[in-house]
């Protein structure tokens, strides 16, 4: 019933859209002719932006409810047949004006507060965080909280917190078997849960809460960001009653752990009386505003929900992408893997934030699994004054004031003029030399934000899914055996849709150069192997069974190229020298062959032709004659 509910609803929110839209437009056109008339347009030395009607706005439209496609694949539609500037009418209130490259996009992510604010666009998220928190509080206030958020994963604590992220990660990955299957998707996800509370919390989270705060940060954002919520983020479906329900009981269980750690002494949470020891929740309980107040508990659980909350969505979906993509893409998998080989070989372990520094094969892979699957496909923000812009071509479109402002990540980063096959993926378009990021300035790569506006966070989420993956990598055959993920479109913040599933072998010894033979080339070799082994000779069922095992493979490809011809000399000759095995199992079949033949001569009385054959044309025999 839920899919159900939302469905309609979204349906309806189209066709009320439709309908506005022409309204507002007949509006609009009537009004013009009336300023026209007037001469009142002759102080109007700018274009303002072209409004989608007509066959455009239903092509998007329907675009927007096809399965499979949804608001980025409408947003892709409008921009190549509007360009780089237009806008779009919402329910003839609002105007909606979208900005897609990096010529027209500066000023959205250069402009103060005053010009450019994320106005009620930000009304999504206040029923996740909470009221008095960033979006639900003035300027003033945000601005403080966001400093406090700042100084909590700034690069110095990042550096000690490697630490805490490499001790989860190995404690996580012993308890899996020698081999299995899982999905990715939902283990990575829970594993950046755990970094979460080890770094933000300082492990205060154990056990079933643990678990409990999992499930609640899961209920929060799967019914958080459907296309419903973005118009109407307060209406009575099932959806929005268990993000409410999911955010109290989150709720709940931060409060307590707040009250908890301000009832303890602060010498026995943090090592050193440094402001940068401790962790986050530490930080923001030592935080003060400009007037020397403390936070309240309400703000402080309000941060760390904002916290967690970008943090896994971000980290969980770019992290999965990044397996599926590598695992995918043989030829970027083994250059990880000499990187990591490469590392180690120089460096040792244990694995440190310098060593991870090092590791530029494997950002370029993450970046690149990033820019083809942003987490955060679409920017909103609020003009509150009018401004320039200038596309590619030249043209100048005057924004006005008063219009919402969107910036599609998901288009703007795979620009033909800026990436090289953008829809492929590549991550050698960001290595030294290449560097397609750069090519067109600063706003080239927006997939974490750009200028005021840029994430805080993106230092800690790169290093974040290197120590996962690098720890993969060494230490594990991995395997995708389900199709390759699609993208969730019918959500505003979309991930991979479905189970990633994957079959994992763990290693023994690490060996990078093993991977030159991925699993599929594997299973082909085994598979013909036993063609040629069940044709060609008797060789035990065992080694064919349990061929699947490197050195297992090795033995059998070189029992094949001692014991067997190359497989077109097997078409052209079939006849091969037998082994001693061969000799004797084919002398017995003669026996009995000859015993049975002389047999029936001898009731007949007759003599035949003999039609016997033989696989050994080397060897050949003729039946006696009677």
């Amino acid at each position: 019933m839920d899919g159900i509910t939302i469905h309609t609803a979204a349906c309806f929110t189209i066709a009320f859209l439709f309908l506005t839209t022409i309204i507002s437009e007949i509006i609009a056109r009537i009004r013009t002719i009336h300023l026209t008339r007037k001469g009142k347009r002759s102080s109007i030395t700018l274009r303002p932006p072209q409004v989608v009607s007509g066959a455009p706005l239903m092509a998007a439209l329907f675009t927007l409810v096809t399965p499979k496609k949804g608001l980025h694949a409408a947003i892709h539609e409008l921009h190549m047949k509007m360009g780089s500037v237009f806008t779009v009418n919402l329910f003839g209130l609002k105007k909606v004006t979208f900005l897609v490259g990096p010529e027209v996009t500066p000023h959205f992510f250069k402009g103060s507060p005053s010009e450019i604010d994320f106005g009620d666009t930000a009304k999504i998220i206040v029923p996740v965080l909470g009221q008095g928190v960033l979006f639900g509080v003035d300027m003033a206030t945000r601005n403080e909280q966001i400093r406090f958020c700042t100084k909590a994963i700034q690069p110095a604590r990042l550096r000690r917190d490697v630490q805490s992220m490499v001790c989860v990660v190995e404690d996580y990955f012993a308890k899996w078997g020698q081999s299995g299957t899982v999905d990715l998707k939902h283990e990575l996800g829970h594993l950046i849960v755990l970094i979460a509370n080890r770094c933000l919390l300082g492990n205060e989270i154990k056990g079933n809460n643990m678990e409990e705060v999992s499930r609640l940060l899961h209920e929060l954002f799967e019914n958080s960001f459907h296309m419903i919520n973005l118009f109407f983020p307060h209406l009575p479906i099932p959806p929005h009653r268990r993000r409410d329900e999911a955010r109290a009981r989150l709720g709940e269980i931060l409060h307590e752990i707040v009250r908890s750690r301000r009832r303890i002494s602060p010498a026995r949470v943090m090592d050193s009386n440094d402001d940068d020891e401790g962790d986050v929740l530490q930080s923001f309980i030592d935080s003060k505003y400009s007037d020397g107040r403390s936070m309240t508990e309400s703000e402080i659980v309000g941060l760390l929900i904002a916290i967690l909350f970008a943090g896994q969505h971000t980290s969980s979906s770019t992290s999965t992408w990044t397996g599926a993509c590598l695992l995918s893409n043989q030829k970027y998998m083994t250059a990880a893997m000499k990187e990591q080989k490469k590392i180690i070989e120089q460096n040792g372990e244990p694995i440190d934030y310098t060593i991870l520094s090092k590791m530029d094969a494997l950002r370029c892979c993450i970046k690149e699994a990033l820019r083809l699957y942003s987490p955060t496909p679409l920017l909103l923000r609020h003009a509150h004054k009018s401004f320039t812009v200038q596309t590619r071509d030249g043209m100048e479109y005057e924004i006005p004031e008063g219009h919402a402002l969107a910036c599609s990540i998901a288009v703007s980063n795979k620009m033909p003029y800026i990436y090289k096959n953008p829809n492929v993926y590549d991550p050698c378009r960001f290595s030294l030399g290449r560097e397609e990021d750069k090519t067109s300035g600063k706003f080239s790569d927006i997939s974490f934000g750009a200028g005021r506006y840029s994430c805080l966070g993106q230092d800690y989420a790169f290093m974040q899914i290197k120590v996962i993956w690098s720890y993969l990598l060494r230490n594990f055959e991995l395997e995708l055996i389900s199709p390759f993920p699609e993208l969730e479109n019918d959500k505003i913040l979309p991930g991979p849709r479905g189970k990633v599933m994957v079959a994992y072998r763990r290693r023994h010894h690490f060996d990078a150069e093993a991977e030159d033979n991925p699993p599929f080339l594997k299973k082909w070799l085994c598979q013909l192997f036993c063609i040629i082994a069940k044709d060609y000779t008797n060789i035990k069922a065992e080694l064919v069974a349990n061929v699947m095992r490197t050195e297992q493979l090795k033995k059998a490809v070189d029992y094949m190229i001692k014991g067997f011809p190359p497989l077109y000399i097997i078409k052209q000759q079939p006849s091969i020298q037998p082994s001693k095995h061969q000799k004797r199992n084919k002398k017995k079949k003669k026996k009995k062959k000859k015993k049975k033949k002389m047999m029936m001569k001898k009731k007949k009385k007759k003599k035949k032709k003999d039609t016997r054959w033989y696989r050994t044309t080397t060897v050949l025999t003729t039946p006696r004659t009677s």
